[in-house]
Formats: structure tokens, sequence, C-alpha cells
């Protein structure tokens, strides 16, 4: 269970750099019919994709549809997901419920109902329920975690498959089956419920990261040059400030007068937390790409320390320093930034 875990992780999060990429606004409702010869980002309510992607595809929303080719990866984040077209790359995919119909290199999904119905080289999947259509073949193997499974395929490799209910196994190539009890099934349920959570967090940053680093770079470098000056005190500080604002928000929430700015003040703590690991990731890629010589655009350094990062926070007991460590040296970076460029920040045009 820990390894296919870990796997899922690092396998979604191994994508290739790159360059200036095209996005869309966030808006309700978005059809995209033209071809896009470049990485692509898109966020809405109801997003229909009918051309072709020629690049990767980051795509968040209620209901996502993609109709078009996609020549790189896929990372799809949404409500209700329908892939008719064929993904080149990897799909890595997190949804309620998704329905996979075209082609893909690879499958790795964390969804509430799993519909497979392309042919795909492997799927690496946690779900309520899987469904694997007779239309489809994986090629190599699938590694699968659900409450319901049913294949109707044909899975050539191994089908390492952890159950409750198995409606029919169909044609694999060898079997590992763990079967679990009603009981083991709500216990199993629960973690792998908190497991898709964790997926799809870390998916969900990752994107936000790469949009982040493409529409602010100058933000990442000024935040960089302060976690380059002086990294352990900038840490100390970071935690110390961090503990601050908790207090200074609870005492602020205590009092009617001071409530309002306490959920504005808490809110901002709460997203420069957040956001503290995205920028150390981006240092630790910059650091790593200049030890190892490595050309690549800022986004691929930003993926390089980002990878890096959920490596490091998956080995037990050092995870916990990491996360640690991360979270005060991107805040006490982000604090020096704002203290640092505040002249510049609100100084008249």
């Amino acid at each position: 269970m820990k390894r296919l875990i870990i796997t899922l992780l690092l396998i979604a999060l191994l994508a290739p750099s790159v360059n200036a990429a095209k996005s869309v606004d966030d808006q309700k409702i978005i059809t995209i019919d033209d071809d896009i010869h470049d990485d692509f980002f898109v966020s809405g309510d109801q997003i229909t994709i009918n051309g072709d992607i020629n690049g990767d595809l980051f795509a968040a929303g209620g209901e996502i549809v993609v109709n078009g080719n996609v020549m790189g990866d896929a990372y799809i984040v949404g409500g209700n997901v329908t892939v008719n077209g064929k993904i080149m790359g990897g799909l890595i995919l997190g949804a309620g419920k998704a329905a996979v119909s075209g082609k893909t290199g690879k499958i790795l999904a964390g969804c509430r109902d799993l519909a497979v119905k392309g042919n795909t080289e492997k799927i690496i999947a946690f779900a309520g329920n899987v469904k694997i259509f007779p239309s489809s073949v994986v090629d190599g193997y699938a590694h699968i975690v659900a409450g319901e499974f049913e294949n109707q395929g044909t899975i050539k490799g191994e089908l390492k498959l952890s159950t409750e209910q198995l409606i029919e196994k169909g044609s694999v190539g060898s079997f590992d089956y763990t079967q679990r009890t009603a009981r083991q099934g709500i216990s199993q349920g629960i973690r792998s419920f908190i497991t898709i959570i964790s997926i799809l967090a870390s998916i969900g940053m990752f994107v936000l990261g790469v949009l982040l680093v493409h529409l602010f770079p100058k933000l990442f470098s000024a935040v960089e040059n302060e976690m380059g000056k002086d990294t352990i005190v900038k840490t100390i500080v970071g935690f110390l400030l961090a503990i601050l604002a908790v207090i200074v928000t609870v005492i602020l929430a205590l009092t009617l007068i001071g409530l309002p700015i306490a959920v504005i003040f808490g809110m901002v703590t709460l997203i420069a937390l957040m956001t503290s690991g995205l920028f150390v990731s981006h240092y630790i890629g910059k650091i790593v790409t200049k030890r190892l010589n490595i050309n690549t655009s800022d986004i691929g350094i930003f993926i390089i320390g980002f990878v890096i990062l959920v490596v490091l926070k998956l080995v037990p007991v050092l995870g916990f320093f990491v996360n640690l460590v991360t979270g005060s040296l991107g805040f006490g970076a982000i604090c020096y930034t704002i203290k640092n460029k505040w002249n510049l920040m609100t100084a008249k045009n």
C-alpha cells in the first residue's frame, strides 16, 4: 500500500520542464476550438477543449471535456471529467467522476468513479469505483485500490488489486488480489480518502506553483534572493513569526472589533504558509540545476525542486522536519521580501 502511494505521488509529479505557456483567465464557460502550439493553462466552471494541445495541458474546473489531442502530459482536476482525445504523455487526474475514452500514455488517478474505455500503457488509481470497459487494453500493469472493481478489458501485465467487491477481473497477465471485509473496507476507505486528498493537494499545489512561476517570475526571484541571505536566520525568524501570527490572529478574533481584521490577517498568513513551499521548491531547484549544469526554464527549475521536496517529505521522521524547515524558511523569506520591498511596493508611479 505504501509503495503504491509513493509510486503514484512520484510519477504524478515527475513532469517534464515547460517553457513559455498560454493561459485562459478564470471564466464560467470556456470553449477552445483552435489548436494551441504551446503548454496551456485553463480554469473555469465548464471547459470544453476541441483543439489539439501541442504541449502540456493544465486544467481545473467543475466540468471538463477534452475532445482534442494533447501531445504532452495532461494535469486535470475537476468535478466531472471526460477525456475523448488522445493523451500522448500521462494523464494525471483528480476528479469526482471521470471517463477516459481516448488513448493515453498512462493514467494516474484519484477519483470517486473512474471509467477507462481507451487503451493505455498503465493505470495507477485510488477510487471508489473503477470499471475497465471491453474496448480498453492496458499494455503494462494496473495497480488499483477501489471499493468496487470491474474489468471487462485486457490487462497484459500484472493487475495488483485491493478492493472490497470484485465484480470481474477480466483478462490479466498476472493477478495479485487482496480482498477487504466491510470493516476493513471502511478503514481502508478512510485511509484511501486521506491519500486521495493528499494526492489532489499535491497536484493542486504543483499546478498552482507552475502558474505562479509563469505569471510572477520576478516575485520568485525576489523571495529567492532573501532565502540566499542568512538562510538559517530567516528559517528561525520565519518559525517565530508564524507562531506570532497565529497568536495575534487568535487575540484579534476574541474581540468583536478585531474579528474582521483577524479573518483577513489569518487568511493572508495561511496563504503565505501554504505558498511558502512553492518558493522553497524553486530555490532548491535553482541550486540543483546550477550544481548539475542543467539548462532549463524557470518552470522546469520549479518542477525539479518540487519533486525533490516531495520525495524528502515521504521519508518517515525526516519528512516532518522537511515540512517544518520548508514552511519556516519560505514564510520568513516572504516576510523579509515584503519588509525590504515595502517602499517599492507602496511607491506612487
